[in-house]
């Protein structure tokens, strides 16, 4: 299967950040959070609370700094043979192959 790239077509939205709470946006009017805040709540509802709520933020460890840059060099190979796409595209793509 061909690497695709789906090109940030989401980014099309006008929106506003929340002032009250970090990673919420505001589009048409209503309140977006990050998808990844319903793991998070799964895990932790509490830490939730306290790190977009209270601002509470702790020291990454030094497994959290290895996943970071090991995700980084995957998304680095990945890129070299990507070719960009729509999500219309790879989902179309996705039924055929």
């Amino acid at each position: 299967m061909e690497n695709k790239l789906i090109i940030d077509e989401f980014n099309i939205f006008d929106f506003e950040c929340h002032e009250n709470y970090k990673s919420v946006r505001i589009i048409d009017e209503k309140a977006n959070f990050p998808i990844s805040w319903l793991n998070t709540q799964g895990y932790c509802e509490y830490s939730l609370y306290l790190e977009y709520c209270q601002g509470v933020s702790t020291a990454p460890t030094q497994e959290m700094v290895e996943g970071t840059e090991g995700h980084h060099r995957l998304e680095e190979k990945f890129k070299e043979t990507a070719q960009p796409s729509t999500f219309e595209d790879a989902f179309e793509l996705s039924k055929e192959e």
